[in-house]
C-alpha cells in the first residue's frame, strides 16, 4: 500500500493490540505473556506517551493494594461484559465485583 507524503493515517492501537498474529489468544487477558510489553497502548518509539510509567506505576500501586486489602474480592460469575465504543482503548464498561467487607484484613476497611 502506497501512502502519499500528505495522507493521514488512523492508527487505531485498539485492533493492533487484539492482532492474533502478534498475541495468540487476543481475547484472553494474559499479563504474563512473554510479549505482554509489545502492545501500542502507550504508543512506542519517538511517540512514547511520557506517562506510560507513571501509569503502569499506579496501576501496579492500585492492584496491590486492593490484592492486599480485599484478597476475597472476585469477578461476580456470569456477568456479560459490555465494551465501550471507541477507536483507540478497548475496554468493558462496566466489570463487577463482590467481597464481604467483614473478612478485610484492614480493621479500618471492615465498613
Amino acid at each position: 500500500m502506497e501512502i502519499p507524503a500528505d495522507g493521514r493515517l488512523l492508527i487505531v492501537t485498539a485492533s493492533a493490540n487484539r492482532d492474533d498474529e502478534i498475541f495468540p489468544d487476543p481475547d484472553v487477558f494474559d499479563i504474563h505473556r512473554d510479549n505482554a510489553r509489545r502492545h501500542l497502548t502507550f504508543g512506542i518509539g519517538a511517540h512514547t506517551c511520557l506517562g506510560a510509567t507513571l501509569a503502569r506505576l499506579e496501576m501496579k500501586i492500585f492492584l496491590e493494594e486492593v490484592t492486599r486489602r480485599l484478597p476475597h474480592i472476585h469477578l461476580v460469575e456470569g456477568q456479560q461484559f459490555d465494551y465501550l465504543p471507541n477507536t483507540s482503548f478497548r475496554g468493558p464498561e462496566h466489570v463487577l465485583v463482590e467481597w464481604n467487607p467483614a473478612e478485610n484484613p484492614v480493621e479500618a476497611d471492615r465498613v
